[in-house]
């Protein structure tokens, strides 16, 4: 009788289990979601000093409760909504009083910067779309200005495929990947060609950490059509930038002379645009 009692109650816990277990398989979350708890209570009766009666009668208790749970959509973070505007305003850039309106909007999203020590932290890591410079494209003759040492590698490789003889457009917006290993950085972008093709050019930089919100970086070499060629003396720039903002899908540096560079991580779409 013993034995008989121990093998129901392993079966009960194996149900009891296996219930459990399915309660965690993933499905979507409807709006409201009508939860329905159904428990099977099986009582023996049995006295101290006795063993469990075969004869006793079994009392099945059905509970049933319907639970209805509401969610609400969750307001957008203060961030997103900052990110949102600086998007806004980019189409007007070339207004110095939209600029002025940009910068204000990314020092207000600066200073809720959510990520300690922002220079040395793995969000930097992956492909990012550059949205957003203070700096304005140089001429197609000034891949030597001073001006180019406080730009981003975007722009920089940008600069670098104008001066290409049978350079036409870019096909797409520059994109920077940042990894773990050295070089860190590469900047690449397609371009249309006169021949009526596509190339590729790309820029390795190196990446060093200097602080926990500053970084220093250096060309190294370029890529034309998957060869690698290194950079002369007078193109191997350097510049110190400063990590102000980085969270899941935005990253915002500024150079020594504070211009702000904003950065979409790539595939994040925002209210408005998909990156």
């Amino acid at each position: 009788m013993n034995v008989l009692f121990v093998i129901n109650g392993v079966a009960i816990l194996a149900a009891a289990f296996f219930s459990c277990t399915d309660a965690f398989a993933f499905a979507p979350v409807p709006t409201s979601t009508s939860v329905k708890f159904q428990r099977d209570f099986q009582l023996q009766s049995m006295s101290m000093d006795d063993s469990p009666s075969d004869t006793s009668s079994d009392l099945l208790y059905e509970v049933d409760e319907v639970v209805t749970v509401k969610s609400e959509e969750s307001p957008p973070l203060e961030s997103e909504d900052l990110v949102a505007n600086v998007l806004d305003l980019i189409p007007n850039v070339s207004n110095d009083e939209t600029r002025s309106e940009i910068n204000e909007v990314l020092l207000k999203l600066e200073s809720v910067n959510p990520t300690k020590n922002p220079a040395t932290s793995a969000l930097l890591n992956g492909v990012w779309n550059l949205q957003y410079s203070g700096l304005k494209e140089l001429s197609k003759g000034s891949l030597f200005s001073p001006t180019l040492l406080l730009m981003s590698p975007a722009m920089v490789v940008l600069q670098l495929a104008k001066q290409i003889p049978f350079f036409v457009d870019i096909v797409e917006s520059p994109s920077i990947t940042i990894s773990r290993d050295s070089p860190r950085v590469e900047a690449s972008l397609k371009f249309n060609t006169l021949f009526g093709g596509e190339e590729s050019l790309a820029v390795k930089i190196n990446l060093e950490e200097k602080s926990d919100i500053r970084l220093s970086e250096r060309y190294e070499c370029a890529k034309i059509s998957n060869q690698f060629v290194d950079l002369p003396k007078l193109l191997q720039y350097t510049r110190e930038i400063y990590v102000t903002y980085v969270d899941e899908d935005v990253l915002v540096i500024r150079n020594n002379s504070g211009v702000p560079e904003m950065l979409i991580r790539s595939g994040k779409l925002f209210t408005g645009l998909n990156l």
